[in-house]
């Protein structure tokens, strides 16, 4: 049994070490020495958040990708890494997750969405930066705060979430705002990771389209995707495995200082 467990972090990491010496050799986007040293550590720490935690991958990771590329192409290369660990949790999860709140949350973020897409596209590079890091550091604060919606959500009011959430996502790729609404009502804790899983494999794949639809998408990308999503995989095994195992609210505070910091250091430098 110990050894089956070790065969897919064994599997990904030659992926991403047959990635690193391509990259050495065909050099397309500027790989640095800098590049490895800070993503590579950077993708590892954000899949072991992403695996404890259950979110924050993206929140610890996107502000280090946003140092090395646009704006625009680290949400690109985050939204294919993230997507792949959610393809994996999307079984489990489809059959826990209730249509009534994933369906109206899509609707709501597929009217929106365009918007965040656009702004994302047509801002200035460096003050979508900024709004980046912002956006971060608001998320991550609220969420240490505790605070979540404490009312009962009905369609309609899931749809104006969506909408919401869609703008939000559109502009930054997070989809935690309707994190903050999915704990409301009578949904167990269990139904609300649940839902939220769905609607991100969702709202993924539609800012995807929708990016690839208004900008192409640059192959140059492909091997900053294929070196760090084997490393974040590793990252993410290594969380799963400490969840049960760590006191899981001082864990999740400690997560969240973190982003703040990284957050808080992203829009200094």
């Amino acid at each position: 049994m110990a050894l089956r467990a070790q065969q897919p972090c064994a599997s990904t990491s030659v992926a991403g070490l047959a990635v690193l010496l391509y990259l050495r050799q065909h050099a397309g986007m500027q790989f640095t020495t800098s590049f490895f040293a800070v993503l590579i550590p950077a993708a590892v720490l954000a899949g072991v958040v992403r695996g404890f935690a259950g979110f924050g991958g993206p929140l610890t990771m996107l502000p280090a990708l946003n140092a090395f590329m646009p704006t625009s192409a680290a949400i690109l290369v985050m939204s294919w890494i993230d997507l792949v660990v959610n393809v994996q949790l999307l079984p489990r999860a489809a059959r826990a997750a209730k249509a009534g709140v994933v369906v109206p949350l899509t609707a709501g973020a597929v009217l929106t969405m365009p918007i965040g897409v656009l702004l994302l596209l047509v801002v200035d590079a460096v003050i979508m930066k900024r709004a980046l890091s912002v956006t971060i550091l608001v998320a991550a604060l609220v969420l240490l705060s505790g605070w979540r919606y404490p009312g009962t959500i009905g369609r309609g009011g899931w749809v104006g979430v969506g909408a919401l959430t869609g703008v939000v996502m559109g502009a930054t790729s997070l989809a935690i705002t309707s994190a903050l609404f999915l704990h409301a009502g009578q949904q167990s804790a269990a139904e609300s990771r649940a839902n939220f899983i769905v609607w991100v494999f969702l709202g993924t794949i539609m800012l995807l389209v929708m990016l690839t639809i208004g900008s192409g998408f640059d192959a140059e990308l492909l091997p900053a995707i294929g070196l760090l999503a084997p490393f974040y995989i590793i990252g993410c095994v290594a969380g799963s495995y400490l969840t049960g195992r760590l006191p899981d609210a001082h864990v999740r505070t400690a997560v969240l200082l973190l982003i703040v910091l990284i957050a808080v250091v992203s829009l200094v430098l």
